[in-house]
């Protein structure tokens, strides 16, 4: 019986061998004594394995991930950003989709490409049509005040939903804040979502939830099949935010702009001290441009006359977190204006709208010390401020400047455009109401389905 199982099992090794052990077994048995018949038995199974060769298996090609090279376009800023910058964001971007099993790489296609636009940062539709009528997927401004049909103030990523632009600002915090140094590829791979019509997902460690962190680096399944292409969109989950202290709010990296409704809570007076200190503070750069839209939202008088001495102070050439501030800041006056309807404000914006009132400033921008394009960028804020307000005197200075109010005629046309697009903004803003407006629009924001923005064609 041994012997029978023992052939048995050589027989799967090796169909000659087995031939022979069933004719040795078969004589064998007759013939030699048990020892005998053992040891030839074992001899024989010892030349089975030892002759037998592993069958040859042919392993399948293995699929090469499917690559999707990007186009990176960018406007001067003092933050330059070459190939290998740039192919870094998008490698790392490609690791967060290898963690989470989503076979998908990104990669830089050629060189970053210079982005020549008459503005660098975004006030109108019109501007960031401008950017996206230009040659690249993903690119990069100056500034973002923009996005989704709406004026809002600090806005880091603008995409088209669904679509072929993304737009976004530089955003590489210290490695203090983020060790891996993965922010800036979080906040492209969540913008490239957009594109492809992702939508926002109420899930804390999230690539898709509307603030950027360290830790959300989680795709799910469903998400990954709209980034390859094979599925649409899943329903939106919008993110809430959590309470949290004026400090901790401000400190918070929001993709679309600070929430209006959310912030516009902290109007006690202790939270406008604590924001007035941390603009005086200038290791708290990064965090400005949050501090003067939340300073907007809140809407007091302290705050608007800390948002007014904000604008002008400082001399030199200021860091890009501080640029979008003061910029940001102007747009920010228009919630001042819109919830307040304070004439004091009403007066600054008008008289800030025209760009020689800024002559005097002693600071100049990142990217160049050309006074000119400094005072027709901080001008152009006043003007959407203006608009954002739905402030119903503001909109007879918006119908003066569309007409050619008389202003220098370097400017002329740049602040005749900006005034078109603001005017227009503000009547909508007075038929829906100033804080139903902010805060409908912010939903539409945060739900980029509701709300297409479809930029002109790219020439061929």
């Amino acid at each position: 019986m041994n012997i029978a199982r023992s052939v048995k099992k050589c027989c799967e090794k090796t169909a000659l061998l087995c031939e022979l052990l069933r004719y040795r077994s078969q004589h064998l048995l007759l013939s030699y004594s048990p020892i005998v018949l053992v040891a030839i038995t074992f001899f024989l199974m010892f030349l089975a394995a030892c002759s037998s060769k592993p069958k040859s298996v042919t392993q399948p090609a293995l699929r090469p991930l499917p690559n999707v090279p990007l186009a990176v376009a960018e406007v001067p800023t003092a933050e330059v950003l070459d190939a290998a910058g740039a192919a870094l964001v998008l490698g790392k971007a490609s690791s967060i989709l290898k963690q989470n099993s989503c076979g998908l790489v990104l990669s830089l296609d050629g060189n970053v490409l210079p982005l020549n636009v008459n503005q660098s940062t975004i006030y109108t539709s019109d501007d960031y049509d401008e950017v996206c009528t230009r040659p690249g997927y993903i690119h990069i401004v100056e500034g973002i005040n923009w996005c989704s049909g709406t004026s809002k103030p600090n806005i880091l990523g603008c995409s088209s939903n669904p679509g072929t632009c993304v737009v976004v600002v530089r955003y590489n915090p210290p490695a203090s804040q983020d060790p891996q140094q993965l922010d800036e590829a979080i906040l492209w791979l969540h913008e490239y979502g957009h594109t492809k019509n992702l939508k926002h997902r109420n899930d804390s460690n999230a690539v898709m939830n509307l603030n950027i962190e360290p830790a959300h680096l989680n795709i799910s399944s469903n998400e990954c099949s709209v980034y390859l292409g094979l599925t649409n969109a899943t329903s939106s989950q919008p993110s809430q935010v959590a309470p949290a202290t004026v400090e901790e709010f401000v400190r918070r990296v929001y993709i679309h702009g600070v929430p209006f409704e959310q912030a516009k809570r902290y109007t006690a007076a202790a939270n406008v001290r604590t924001l007035a200190a941390m603009l005086g503070d200038h290791s708290q750069e990064q965090y400005w441009p949050n501090v003067v839209a939340t300073l907007g939202a809140i809407g007091t008088p302290e705050a608007s006359k800390q948002l007014v001495s904000f604008v002008s102070q400082g001399e030199g050439k200021l860091s890009p977190a501080a640029f979008r501030a003061k910029t940001s800041a102007l747009v920010a006056m228009g919630y001042v204006l819109g919830q307040s309807g304070r004439q004091s404000v009403l007066n600054y914006l008008v008289k800030q709208a025209d760009p020689i009132s800024w002559s005097n400033v002693r600071w100049s921008t990142p990217s160049s010390s050309d006074t000119t394009d400094r005072d027709l960028t901080l001008a152009r804020g006043a003007v959407a401020a203006l608009g954002l307000s739905g402030d119903p005197k503001a909109q007879v200075v918006l119908r003066n400047l569309e007409l050619g109010a008389p202003t220098d005629p370097t400017f002329n046309s740049q602040i005749r455009k900006s005034a078109q697009y603001a005017l227009n903004e503000s009547k909508a803003v007075r038929e829906t109401g100033f804080d139903a407006y902010v805060i409908e629009k912010e939903r539409l924001s945060d739900d980029p389905s509701i709300q297409k923005e479809i930029p002109k064609a790219k020439p061929q």
